[in-house]
């Protein structure tokens, strides 16, 4: 009896996921392929897509049905702005921009209700005047996990010596802290992370070494400014004459911990070794925990075999990090890369994709890398091939000790578009989605596949769309339920979008 119940229950939950559900929202006019967009989310039953075509912004609301039920155009925004993210607060959302103006760049933000609408002035955060031939995108943004903080910074090179300015502002928008720093900088040796705040209102950074521009990275530091306080701490993080590349902040706010992740090799190429991880807290920072987890024989094997030449740490892209309750967490990591060719038929490889810096003085690397910008208009010149292939996934404990490690195996490859490449998570709370698109029959579809708490990988069946020519761009899907995500289609050269339940 026992065993018939448990056969049920795994037939019922199994049915449950493959009783897949697409609903599509009719594009609307005027959103052409052209048009930017951010997924802002789920209110009540209806869902928010926040717009700009033609120099206007403007907020579609849908209902459960993806019915369109009213667009409020936000008519407080510039025409020139551009947007830098949106955060999602108890009463609303903020959307954080920037614009230019007479040769000063103001920050600003601006409260949307949970309906869509505003009624408010924009907020003012910050100002800069700029030269003439000066990046007009100067501003970065982070935001606590709990939205009670929000971040706005910006960073100046000039003379190696490189000056940080950054004000922290609470839920109303009011100014709580504020730094102003200064330290060398050599724009050919050194790279900055993005900027981290905890729910305390504490920022860190951190800043990575190398001895010459060809070389990797031997050197990391960490910054630490806590709220109110004059000072910047300097984290001097020892790596045992190993090299490390791609460092990944992430912010344990339940463990009031900083977890500090990048792969290490063992002598100055881009052959990888395993993972090092550093651990610490806001109270303790001077007792950081390190390891080096070495990634065995087998694991390099499966990863080499999937193309990935002499296990290249250069286009292991590292994406995001799964925290648990316990301290332990899973880092998920892509193969992705991109090769450029020139008129003379040569390809040359660019592997850290989402890791540049602007070319002016100023610079930033948003977090809001996933925000969909339109369509570029590409050299006639020069052909780009992109690359994203097999998803990595290590998990390690709380006392820094390697789990396991599993590859979920894909290949995906577009010319000058990347559109419908990479992956989009969804977590269920029991188990970890990843959906993308795969080659099946020469139809795409929706690959699904989970990551279980033991390290398995589970295959699901694909998500099969049922009408033609609708091409999904998974890695711009937003979950807005435990088995719901919107996901972006394009068809007919228009932007559409559609709800998948499953």
């Amino acid at each position: 009896m026992k065993r018939m119940i448990i056969m049920l229950i795994s037939l019922l939950t199994l049915q449950h996921l493959s009783a897949q559900k697409i609903t599509y929202a009719i594009p609307e006019k005027g959103d052409s392929k052209n048009i930017e967009f951010e997924i802002l989310g789920k209110v009540d039953d209806n869902i928010l897509i926040y717009k700009k075509a033609n120099h206007q912004s403007l907020i579609s609301v849908y209902d459960a049905s993806m019915n369109l039920i009213s667009k409020e155009f936000l008519n407080a925004i510039p025409e020139s702005a551009s947007t830098i993210g949106f955060i999602k607060v108890k009463t609303g959302f903020l959307i954080v921009y920037q614009y230019e103006s007479n040769h000063i760049v103001y920050c600003e933000a601006l409260h949307v209700s949970l309906s869509g609408t505003t009624g408010n002035l924009p907020n003012r955060l910050d100002s800069t005047e700029i030269g003439f031939f000066a990046d007009d995108k100067i501003y970065a943004v982070a935001y606590s996990e709990d939205k009670s903080k929000l971040l706005i910074y910006k960073r100046l090179v000039k003379n190696k010596e490189l000056s940080l300015t950054a004000k922290l502002f609470n839920n109303q928008l009011i100014v709580i802290d504020s730094i102003h720093k200064f330290f060398s900088y050599n724009t050919y040796k050194d790279f900055l992370s993005d900027v981290y705040i905890d729910n305390d209102g504490n920022m860190l950074f951190a800043k990575e070494t190398k001895n010459r521009f060809a070389d990797n990275y031997h050197s990391l530091e960490i910054f630490m400014h806590k709220k109110n306080s004059d000072s910047l701490f300097r984290i001097p993080v020892p790596l045992d004459n190993k090299y490390i590349d791609h460092v990944l902040i992430k912010v344990d706010n339940l463990n009031k911990n900083y977890l500090i992740n990048s792969y290490y090799h063992e002598d100055n190429k881009n052959s990888l070794d395993g993972l090092f991880t550093m651990i610490f807290s806001a109270n303790k920072l001077d007792i950081p925990k390190i390891a080096f987890n070495t990634f065995s024989e087998s694991f390099l094997n499966s990863i080499k075999n999937t193309q990935i030449d002499n296990y290249s740490i250069d286009k292991l892209i590292p994406k995001n990090i799964l925290l648990k309750k316990n301290g332990s967490f899973v880092l998920i990591a892509e193969n992705a890369y991109s090769e450029s060719q020139n008129t003379n038929n040569q390809w040359n490889m660019n592997p850290n994709m989402g890791f540049s810096l602007s070319n002016n003085n100023y610079y930033n690397n948003s977090p809001y890398n996933y925000s969909y910008g339109g369509y570029d208009n590409y050299n006639q010149y020069r052909t780009t091939r992109y690359s994203n292939n097999d998803i990595l996934l290590v998990s390690i404990d709380s006392s820094l000790h390697l789990q396991w490690n599993n590859v979920i195996t894909k290949k995906q490859s577009e010319v000058d578009d990347d559109t419908y490449l990479s992956f989009s998570t969804l977590n269920s709370g029991s188990e970890l989605f990843f959906l993308y698109i795969a080659n099946q029959n020469n139809k795409n579809i929706i690959s699904n596949q989970s990551l279980m708490p033991t390290g398995d990988i589970k295959r699901y069946p694909a998500i099969k769309n049922t009408e033609e020519a609708y091409y999904f761009m998974p890695k711009l899907a937003k979950q807005i339920g435990n088995y719901q995500t919107i996901i972006p289609f394009l068809y007919q050269n228009q932007i559409g979008f559609a709800k998948i339940e499953f």
